[in-house]
């Protein structure tokens, strides 16, 4: 099996560090990255919502039993 050699295509190459200061992503990245902030967004006001729905369910039971 031949090695490609991509130097003679114009390809450079990187080091490590060069590849973690580089900044990727295209359209493909920004939309999966949108739509997991989105995502994320909307977890975050459900569970929100669901903890507060609970504590006021649970204070009026409390309440209901305690005056009982």
């Amino acid at each position: 099996m031949k090695n490609l050699e991509l130097t003679n295509l114009g390809v450079q190459e990187m080091s490590k560090t060069e590849m973690k200061t580089i900044d990727g992503g295209g359209l493909l990245g920004d939309f999966i990255s949108g739509t997991l902030t989105v995502v994320a967004t909307a977890a975050t006001a459900i569970v929100g919502d669901t903890v507060t729905y609970a504590k006021k369910q649970i204070g009026t039971v409390l309440a209901t039993i305690f005056s009982l």
